[in-house]
């Protein structure tokens, strides 16, 4: 018999999931930008570790162009200067944080139905 995840432990999955690869390393790069080139520091944690997480799930296409396109667009608003690289690195890292948090949130159980193409455990 298989216990049906509630959804209080799949809100407990998505919170810590994102605030492990947005919160922790959002705070992170916010020390790192003063102390480095903000160039660095936006790409080296935040969008590395939601890609890399996705990677490792098994989105691996899904996690390369995310963070092509997060590298891309953050490259673009820091050098056109667009916006302070303090905002920017929160506001690039949001992404691949919440579609990891989803990824997880979506795959705890098989009975759960998932947001992106009804993704399921496999047994």
């Amino acid at each position: 018999m298989r216990i049906r995840p509630s959804l209080v432990a799949i809100a407990l999955a998505f919170l810590a999931t994102f605030l492990l690869l947005y919160g922790i390393p959002g705070l992170i790069e916010w020390e790192l930008v003063r102390h480095v080139n903000p160039l660095f520091a936006c790409f080296a944690i935040g969008d590395f570790l939601g890609c890399a997480f996705l990677y490792f799930v098994g989105l691996r296409r899904t996690a390369a162009l995310l963070y092509f396109l997060a590298s891309v667009l953050e490259a673009y608003l820091l050098l056109s200067h667009r916006i302070s690289s303090a905002s920017l690195m929160w506001i690039t890292d949001l992404l691949p944080a919440f579609v990891a948090a989803v990824v997880v949130a979506g795959l705890q159980g098989p009975d759960v139905p998932f947001l992106f193409g009804g993704r399921r455990w496999r047994h």
